[in-house]
C-alpha cells in the first residue's frame, strides 16, 4: 500500500488499521493498493486461454470455467479514510 507514493507500514491482518497522518499531504493524495489473489482465481479468470496437457483449462476441469465465480480473497471491503485531529493532553 502506498500514498503519495511512499510505502505504508505492514497491515495487521486482524487490526487492519494504519496510521497515514505522516504520510498524507493538503490537498489531493493518491491511495494505491495492491491486493494479491489466489493461483485458482488467476487460473480460473484465463480458463479458456490456459492450457494442461494441450486441454484447455476450463475444458480439463469446470471449476475453472469462466462463468465460476472464483474465491472471494484479497480486498473484500471499502477502503476508508477517517480523518481526525490530533491533540495533546497536559
Amino acid at each position: 500500500m502506498f500514498l503519495n507514493g511512499r510505502e505504508l507500514p505492514a497491515i495487521d491482518l486482524f487490526n487492519p488499521i494504519v496510521d497515514i497522518s505522516g504520510y498524507a499531504r493538503g490537498g489531493l493524495n493518491e491511495l494505491q493498493i495492491d491486493v494479491s489473489t489466489t493461483l485458482f482465481n488467476a487460473v480460473e479468470s484465463r480458463g479458456s486461454s490456459i492450457e494442461t496437457a494441450q486441454v484447455l483449462a476450463a475444458q480439463a476441469n469446470t471449476l475453472l470455467a469462466e462463468t465460476n465465480p472464483g474465491l472471494n480473497y484479497g480486498l473484500l471491503g471499502p477502503v476508508v479514510v477517517t480523518p481526525f485531529t490530533a491533540v495533546q493532553v497536559a
